[in-house]
Parts: C-alpha cells; structure tokens; sequence
C-alpha cells in the first residue's frame, strides 16, 4: 500500500473546531508511484515536441523507436497529434529493438501500441502531449505461433 499522503484537519463549519485530519492520498510521491508500477509507458511532451517526462517503463520503448536518423512511424503519431490537436487511439507501430548486449544480437522487431492525447488547459489552446507506449511483442509472438501450439494440443 502506497503510504506518502498528506493529512490536514479541517475546521468544522458550525462550530470552527478543528475536527479529524483529512486524508488527501494524491501527492507528488504518490503519483510518482502509481506511473513506476504501471506496465504502459508514459511520455509527456511540450508543444514543441521536446520530452518533458517519461516514465522508467516508456524510455527504452522510446529509444528503440528514435534509434534511427529518419523519421519514424511514431513521429508521424506525435507530429500529427500536435499539429492538429488529434487524439489518437491504438496505433500499432512496429520497430526495430537495439541490440540485446554488446556481443551483438539484434533482439528483432519490437511492436507497440501508441496512443497520444493533446493536453489543453482552455479549449482550444494545447499544453503539451499524452504519450502513452505499450509493447505488445510477446502477444503479437504468441498470436503467431498459436496455430503451432494449438495443432500439437490436438495430437
């Protein structure tokens, strides 16, 4: 259980007393651990594109995707989200994994789901973006050796 809340009596309104604290349970260093323990990468951009955050599980899925000079499918995702205030929703991108150690090895393709919501503070009028990254790999490896899996089962 996540402990780092903050508790602040309150006055009682008919009688100015202070009565029993108030747990208020959403601080900084909770939310901190909420986004750590989530298995989707989290991304936060400014309006110019530049990374103002990224959660521990989003930043080697953020790499991978950046490792090549050209531009990626997942730039074309954030480009249009923040030109034109999109939302974008379960978009599967594919890319290629950086090497698994330094003896060489390329791990193969990485799939993820992308998904990017504008963030605005008044309507109209973008703060930055929603970046959210989920790899989905193992269900995409899964899915194509399930016929494999499913034909042995049957013998």
């Amino acid at each position: 259980m996540l402990s780092n809340s903050t508790e602040r009596s309150m006055p009682d309104q008919s009688t100015g007393r202070r009565t029993s604290p108030r747990r208020e349970p959403w601080t900084p260093g909770v939310i901190a651990a909420l986004v750590a323990g989530l298995p989707i990468g989290i991304v936060l951009l400014s309006t110019d594109g530049s990374v103002i955050y990224a959660s521990d599980a989003a930043r080697p899925l953020w790499a991978n995707a950046h490792a090549s000079a050209a531009p990626s499918r997942l730039d074309a995702i954030v480009a249009n989200a923040l030109l034109a205030g999109a939302v974008v929703r379960d978009q599967e991108i594919t890319v290629d994994s950086l090497p698994a150690n330094r003896k060489g090895g390329w791990r193969g393709r990485q799939h993820l789901v992308v998904n990017a919501t504008p963030l605005c503070h008044a309507l109209h009028e973008m703060d930055g973006l929603l970046v959210t990254l989920e790899d989905v790999t193992a269900a995409k490896e899964l899915a194509h050796v399930r016929p494999v899996i499913d034909s042995l089962v049957r013998l």
